[in-house]
């Protein structure tokens, strides 16, 4: 196999060039070569660079993403906890309610038998009141009898 600088002389000949003008198409076919190569390099580079730089990006995007999904599942816990306290909160208000309700209701139950007591007390001193002024009724209309016959 031939190297480039054969095939480029072999290349010039063709042309017809000869001597000096083939030693110039020579060198300037090889400085293409070389300016080639090295915007073939370059755009390697670049290429590389944008893909480590796209890599990069895709990096951040990732973290982003974690960070993310984190943050939104501490927000979880966290409207989970408040949900529970809320919870909590309100089962110990309705607790709370519910005692104080059952107080009223004994308070009232409580004052509904006074009330009844002192009803009964009361109905019961009118009934003896009655009883005793139909005693005294009894004794006097006795005397007045007594004084009839006497």
């Amino acid at each position: 196999m031939s190297s480039l600088k054969d095939l480029v002389v072999e290349l010039g000949k063709q042309f017809g060039y000869e001597g000096e003008t083939l030693r110039k198409f020579v060198q300037e076919e090889q400085a293409r070569e070389r300016d080639q190569r090295v915007k073939e390099r370059d755009i390697e580079r670049e290429k590389t660079k944008m893909q480590i730089a796209f890599e990069r990006e895709k990096l951040v995007l990732e973290r982003e993403k974690i960070v993310f999904k984190e943050k939104q599942i501490e927000l979880e816990k966290q409207a989970s906890r408040e949900k529970i306290d809320l919870e909590q909160q309100a089962s110990r208000e309705r607790i709370e309610l519910e005692k104080q309700a059952e107080k009223e209701r004994i308070g009232w139950e409580r004052d509904a038998e006074r009330e009844r007591i002192e009803q009964v007390r009361k109905l019961e001193l009118r009934k003896l009141e009655g009883e005793k002024q139909l005693k005294l009724e009894a004794i006097e209309l006795e005397n007045i009898n007594m004084e009839k016959e006497q």
